[in-house]
């Protein structure tokens, strides 16, 4: 188990890196589709790479807010062992324990609310965020906890 924040920060830049290199990857799919739709082969259709295309950043967001919570539940739970917190209530105690200023917390709670838009496919109007702004917000909240913790 990842015991450090900067081995936290490094498992959310990678989810960063790994959507930037499939990025391109369908990017450069979706042009030799265009010019020649056999390249996909027998099973998706051009739509689903469609579908893809669009659904990637936000799969990619899922994922990265996945680390996080780990992370923060990891140092929860040298405080707090048995704490089943939800995570909008845990990103609010840590907060309080580690004097994280409000504005940082409110950004992690607008990436988390996102996060929710998207898993939930609910209709409710959210903040827009972008993977490179959801990591730098949960990167500047993780940067508030200790360097080290067990866990």
């Amino acid at each position: 188990m990842l015991q450090n924040r900067f081995d936290w920060h490094e498992s959310i830049k990678a989810v960063e890196r790994e959507y930037w290199a499939v990025r391109i990857a369908v990017e450069r799919l979706v042009e030799s589709a265009a010019r020649d739709p056999n390249v996909l082969g027998t099973g998706p259709k051009p739509r689903d790479l469609v579908s893809a295309d669009e659904n990637l950043e936000g799969t990619y967001l899922i994922r990265m807010f996945a680390k996080f919570e780990t992370g923060v539940r990891s140092y929860w739970r040298t405080l707090k062992p048995r704490s089943r917190a939800s995570v909008e209530i845990l990103v609010d105690r840590v907060a309080d324990k580690r004097s994280i200023p409000i504005d940082v917390t409110q950004g992690v709670h607008a990436v988390r609310q996102y996060r929710n838009r998207l898993v939930h496919e609910r209709d409710q109007a959210v903040e827009h965020i972008t993977i490179a702004d959801a990591r730098s917000r949960l990167a500047t909240y993780l940067a508030r906890l200790p360097l080290m913790w067990d866990a």
